[in-house]
């Protein structure tokens, strides 16, 4: 979506597995005489619980390449200079939906821990991507050729793809 939230199928399938997380730990099932949740129970519910929500969560990282302007799967002819951080932004968003859904249900922690690693990821990721094309324009304005530049590709610890550090290159003064 333009918005980058959230799409309402995924917010559908989303729902009904909230609709599975309340009903099981409102259940008489889920507690045993002393009150405390069975372990086998809640691994066996943890499992249904991956099971219903891995797919929501694969359909979202997998629908983010719709927004790769360079994508064979993207739907419209854009063909302009699109923000590369769309994707990640979008499938931040997305994550964060579905674990702030979750988030107060005991039964699902190990579901939002998984979603939380998957966010810190994707952040990392765009990070890094953002690190990379900043790195890359510095090295395209301090050599002064675009040739020279896509020879040498930067990757995020500063090193080209012929091992050339950045550090010893002079910077243009108007960076």
């Amino acid at each position: 979506p333009q918005d980058l939230s959230m799409p309402d199928l995924y917010s559908d399938r989303l729902s009904i597995g909230v609709s599975i997380i309340k009903f099981y730990e409102s259940s008489l099932l889920h507690k045993d005489d002393t009150g405390d949740a069975s372990v086998t129970e809640d691994d066996e519910f943890e499992s249904l619980l991956f099971n219903i929500m891995d797919p929501i969560i694969d359909s979202v990282i997998a629908g983010a390449d719709a927004l790769n302007p360079k994508s064979s799967v993207r739907l419209d002819d854009t063909t302009s200079a699109m923000n590369p951080n769309k994707q990640y932004v979008y499938i931040i968003n997305c994550l964060c939906h579905i674990r702030r859904q979750i988030e107060s249900y005991e039964s699902a922690s190990a579901l939002v821990k998984k979603l939380q690693d998957k966010i810190e990821e994707t952040m990392d990721r765009m990070v890094a991507t953002d690190v990379s094309r900043l790195l890359e324009g510095t090295l395209l304005r301090a050599q002064g050729s675009t040739d020279d530049a896509e020879k040498a590709h930067i990757t995020v610890d500063g090193q080209t793809e012929n091992n050339q550090t950045l550090e010893n290159q002079p910077l243009s003064e108007d960076v």
